[in-house]
């Protein structure tokens, strides 16, 4: 008699009895046909999403506004529904492809995944970032835009493509209706790229033969015909996009998607500068242009070369960082970085967009995702296009003669070697750290100099624990007998590395951002995307409370003491401090113009030291919430700050690949170190504020002294 299985991998298919696929490890879900029922406002998704109303419907789901039913945190929850001559089990995986490579992903121009599940009904859902505002195709609707606006939306763009395709992800369905403009408290508005349900892995063979997914206005040539796609297919996307943006239209129409097609595999490029109503520089047309080459290996070949062209056409300073700035060109009201320390923000809708592979007739403003047939495809190519240095020097503005562009690392880059946690010892003995694999190591340090060292070479290196997912902070106890860890799952994890056991586990409500440890080791704190931070009794690892005032995501956490003050920064560029034994709120800290991205106590919790995405480093005085002083510090994201416990220095790690120490009486530069190949994540003061040891995203570390 033949037993149907009632469940099945959304990774990968395979039909099993058990929670878990045998293959992979990743949890099941039932193999039932939802029902794809309406979900009224009151509604509970999976259990822990309350439904407000609905926010958009595609062909193959329906977008709802919710939140947390524990949290009140607001969420879009993406439900996928049945659709009639549609494999199930295939859009299941597209589906729970998207949720998995949306949550490795953590650019701040990159839409955040919370969650994935299965209503009690059988539909799929995933829980993603709520946004507010509107996408770049409802802009450009309103009329082209101006060539500042339109490299200052696609410098962001290429960010974000930047770290996918630095894991080998290719988009497959850039266009502007996936490109959504989020506004945030304080009147900025940060790009955020949509919808990566169709994502590529350049090395997996998810692709079925003879099907090119994309929207046909914006498929490259290679792809259309079903070929292998890498990078290169989304920067002719997103040439499309820019084509849009300065003209208003399209490059090439069609009454049917089959003509459109040929018209991208055929016809030559038509002129930027002839198209666009307003007057187009040159130099900008040509980037565009070249985006818009029919052979790959004609257009630029990473998303980091284009946007180094882009800045260059424009005639700003470059970089070639990952990670951006809030951009000043998209910003409303922005605050000067000398000033005074105000903030506003603006009431805006609620938009959220919802595209599936719907195949269609093309429509110039409702161009949908298809899946076309068209034959049998070659194999898909393994070759990664990554966020490598341009192959083409770029010649610096004169106005910023002291800025050089530093080479990227022209090697691959291992997943064991790319730091995503990081913390060193006090006086600089030992490290811990994670990397891409989820692996939580440590190792002593001995022998540190000027010199770098890579964490990957430390000979005794020693496996503590692993997650199942990305690994975003780690933190040691002084004695260094407690390591706790936490991840994009929302899973943290306490570890004793000397006895080699895991000592507890428990699960936040949204992806763990940061961990501070009190100098005690009696408190923990943790930050999280969901726009809290719990506060932890050590070692009972009890939720004492979880303290909320942030509007976005908590992005980092410190503590200096557990019965003096807590720090918590946000996405919505405020810091707040605590009382962490009533968890009263105490201090808003405001007016720093852009998220805050990492913040430091010191000198017995009397000075504080907050840093921003686009580089400005600002000292408060935590007993009266005033500002110390504030400058620009770095030309990009300050990934890491730290204060010595005497509250005399302040040291700052960023990714325009410079680390700094200043004088926190006046703020004095005192040193300097550039040497860097890749951005600098993290600082520690060591040697009793002596030295700083100073780690980087390729997984090496440095000491700087002064």
């Amino acid at each position: 008699m033949r037993i149907e299985l009632l469940r099945y991998c959304p990774r990968c298919g395979k039909a099993t009895e058990l929670l878990t696929c045998p293959d992979d490890e990743t949890p099941t879900v039932r193999n039932v046909e939802g029902k794809g029922q309406n979900l009224a406002p009151g509604a509970v998704v999976g259990g822990r999403y309350r439904v407000l109303g609905e926010l958009g419907r595609g062909g193959f789901g329906v977008v709802l506004d919710a939140i947390h039913v524990t949290t009140g945190h607001p969420v879009a929850i993406k439900v996928l529904t049945p659709v009639a001559g549609v494999d199930g089990q295939e859009l299941a995986r597209r589906f729970f492809q998207e949720a998995s490579t949306t949550s490795r992903l953590s650019h701040p121009s990159t839409v955040r995944v919370f969650d994935f599940g299965q209503t009690e009904e059988g539909d799929l859902f995933l829980a993603m970032e709520r946004l507010t505002g509107e996408t770049l195709q409802e802009q450009i609707e309103r009329g082209p835009l101006s060539e500042a606006d339109s490299v200052a939306i696609a410098v962001d763009v290429l960010r974000s493509l930047a770290e996918a395709h630095s894991q080998g992800l290719v988009h497959r369905d850039l266009k502007p209706a996936n490109i959504f403009l989020h506004e945030i408290p304080g009147g900025d508005r940060v790009v955020k790229v949509l919808d990566f349900g169709i994502v590529k892995h350049t090395d997996s063979g998810m692709t079925q033969a003879g099907k090119a997914l994309g929207t046909p206005t914006h498929m490259a040539p290679e792809q259309s015909m079903g070929k292998p796609v890498d990078a290169r297919t989304d920067l002719y996307a997103l040439g499309v996009v820019l084509f849009e943006c300065l003209t208003g239209d399209l490059p090439f129409m069609a009454e049917s998607a089959l003509a459109l097609l040929m018209l991208h595999i055929t016809e030559p490029v038509p002129s930027v500068a002839e198209r666009a109503p307003g007057k187009v520089r040159l130099a900008l047309a040509a980037v565009v242009e070249k985006a818009l080459a029919k052979e790959a290996s004609a257009r630029w070949q990473n998303a980091v070369e284009m946007r180094v062209a882009l800045q260059a056409a424009m005639g700003e300073p470059v970089d070639t960082s990952t990670y951006r700035t809030v951009n000043p060109v998209l910003a409303a009201g922005r605050m000067p970085v000398v000033g005074p320390m105000t903030s506003s923000g603006e009431g805006a809708r609620s938009v959220a967009t919802l595209q599936g592979p719907v195949a269609k007739a093309v429509d110039r403003n409702q161009g949908d995702s298809a899946m076309l047939h068209l034959g049998e495809a070659p194999a898909a190519s393994t070759q990664q296009w990554g966020a490598v240095a341009p192959a083409h020097p770029v010649e610096l503005p004169p106005t910023r003669p002291e800025r050089t562009l530093r080479p990227q690392p022209t090697g691959e880059v291992d997943a064991s070697e790319r730091l995503t946690a990081w913390t060193a010892a006090d006086d600089g003995s030992r490290v811990w750290w994670s990397d891409q694999t989820g692996v939580v190591r440590t190792a002593a340090l001995a022998g540190l100099h000027d010199a770098p060292m890579r964490l990957r070479d430390l000979t005794d290196s020693l496996e503590i624990g692993r997650h199942e997912a990305l690994v975003t902070a780690v933190v040691a106890s002084a004695d260094g007998r407690l390591v706790v860890s936490g991840a994009m799952d929302g899973v943290v994890r306490a570890w004793d590395p000397v006895a080699g056991v895991r000592l507890a586990e428990w699960r936040v409500d949204g992806a763990v951002t940061s961990l501070a440890l009190a100098s005690e080791g009696t408190l923990l704190v943790v930050g999280c995307q969901d726009g809290g931070a719990s506060l932890v009794d050590v070692p009972g690892f009890r939720v004492r409370r979880v303290l909320r005032g942030h509007r976005g995501a908590v992005t980092a956490v410190a503590v200096l003491g557990a019965r003096r003050l807590v720090a918590t920064a946000g996405e919505d560029g405020i810091v707040r401090t605590w009382d962490p034994v009533g968890g009263g709120a105490r201090l808003a800290l405001r007016g720093q113009g852009s998220p805050v991205v990492a913040v430091a106590l010191g000198n017995q919790a009397q000075v504080l030291a907050s840093a921003t995405w686009d580089g400005v480093l600002t000292l408060w005085q935590t007993r009266t919430g005033d500002a110390l002083w504030k400058l620009q510090a770095h030309t990009d994201v300050i990934a890491g700050v730290a204060l010595d416990r005497a509250g005399a220095f302040v040291a700052t790690a960023s990714d325009d690949r410079t680390a700094k120490v200043f004088r926190v009486g006046g703020g004095e530069l005192l040193a300097e170190r550039g040497d860097f190949e890749s951005g600098a994540k993290a600082v520690r003061f060591v040697d009793g504020a002596l030295a700083a040891v100073v780690a980087s995203w390729d997984g090496t570390v440095r000491r700087m002294s002064w």
